[in-house]
């Protein structure tokens, strides 16, 4: 069992791709959140989940953590499935936990402005359907990305080196 430590008990990150697969989303935000707080403790709850927006069905529809003093992410982030945008530019993310390949985004995935200096291995299994911004980190490289559609840009905007991947 992968299992991820928080608030002094293991969250199952199997326990949390149930509650994202089984469209309780709010159910596993909850848990998330307290997952980053206690990663994060220099952001706050309510500064975290002022960016959240739910679907009328209870789905997750965007997150804004722009912004949000973010050093690290949980393992358990990897299970997240937004339907629209997920925005964690301008914190400060120097690394993402290996799981963060599981992700599911229906829209942009946005990490730009923050200190990555490296992805994870999974990272190639991320799934984004309109748009991966990477600039102003300190990537070096980038694995193939099969399952990301719409432009991916990898550098700063200043030095216009942007790769657009068609449309899968």
């Amino acid at each position: 069992d992968r299992s991820t430590q928080s608030t002094g008990k293991f969250h199952l990150v199997g326990a949390m791709e149930d509650l994202w697969g089984s469209n309780q989303h709010r159910e596993a935000v909850d848990g998330l959140i307290q997952d980053m707080l206690v990663l994060n403790p220099e952001s706050s709850e309510p500064r975290i989940r002022s960016g959240l927006e739910f679907s009328e069905d209870g789905t997750l529809a965007a997150w804004c953590l722009v912004g949000c003093d973010l050093k690290h992410l949980p393992e358990s982030f990897g299970s997240v499935r937004v339907t629209g945008d997920l925005e964690l530019a301008e914190n400060q993310l120097s690394t993402l936990p290996e799981g963060f390949g599981g992700i599911e985004i229906g829209g942009e995935l946005d990490l730009a402005c923050n200190q990555l200096s490296r992805l994870p291995d999974s990272f190639r299994s991320v799934r984004v359907g309109d748009g991966l911004y990477l600039y102003y980190n300190q990537l070096t490289s980038l694995p193939d990305l099969p399952h990301v559609r719409g432009e991916v840009v990898i550098k700063g905007l200043e030095t216009a080196s942007i790769s657009v991947k068609p449309m899968n």
